[in-house]
């Protein structure tokens, strides 16, 4: 029997399925390459992580030629599923995603097919872990505001905070028109939020402009900017 294959190359470590490496704590990142070989098995991978840390995940089946269609779950110690992800019986998948780890200790993450009739030696599977690095995403909660002349408009710019990032987060609007100015804008180390102003004085130019709004933090010693997501299209008028 022939089946098409590819070669997939990864930049970190290699596990290959045996008794052994399942009953062994992987260290991340890494490369695990398995085969569900009979209908109704679950692979077992463990790996310990510590909490605040997010663990980003990708299975790799159909690009492979295998006809698995992947489900995998992440449960504790204990064996409570925490998060689940991939195919449905309807929608084959190939799981991919993050999980942020709640607290210390060792997680299970299984690997099964999504229907439990589905198994055999061509069932392959190549599953990526990795500890995300740190970094952060930005947005801004209202899509569109309105300034007066002589006024203030006020608008929160949440934080969603990745891989442990905990620091302190810039926040500048490039090419602000004329006569308006900027206020209250530092989100504050392992701060979520924080409500920025815009003021315009009275002699503003009546006007609408697009609404940029930018974050820089230190990533390490680099530092890093980041563009905020609108509900839609950001605007602000004058």
């Amino acid at each position: 029997m022939l089946f098409r294959s590819t070669l997939d190359l990864g930049d970190g470590p290699e596990s290959v399925e045996s008794a052994a490496t399942r009953e062994t704590e992987l260290a991340l990142p890494v490369n695990v390459n398995g085969i569900i070989s009979a209908a109704g098995e679950v692979d077992t991978w463990r790996i310990r992580a510590a909490q605040g840390q997010t663990i980003d995940f990708e299975l790799l089946s159909l690009k492979l030629g295998s006809p698995l269609d992947a489900v995998i779950n992440i449960l504790d110690a204990s064996g409570k599923s925490l998060m689940q992800a991939g195919s449905t019986l309807d929608n084959p998948l190939e799981p991919k995603g993050t999980f942020a780890v709640p607290a210390d200790g060792v997680y299970q993450v299984t690997i099964r097919d999504v229907s439990p009739s589905r198994g055999g030696e061509s069932y392959l599977y190549r599953l990526r872990l990795a500890f995300a690095a740190p970094d952060y995403r930005l947005r801004v909660a209202a899509d569109a505001l309105s300034l007066p002349r002589g006024g203030e408009v006020k608008t929160k710019v949440n934080v969603e905070r990745i891989g442990g990032f905990a620091g302190e987060i810039e926040l500048q609007i490039p090419n602000l028109p004329a006569g308006v100015t900027l206020g209250n804008n530092k989100i504050a180390a392992n701060a979520n939020e924080v409500e920025i102003s815009l003021k315009a004085d009275a002699n503003a130019k009546i006007q609408a402009f697009p609404l940029k709004v930018e974050g820089v933090a230190k990533l390490g010693e680099t530092p890093a900017t980041r563009v905020a997501a609108f509900p839609e299209i950001g605007r602000a008028h004058v």
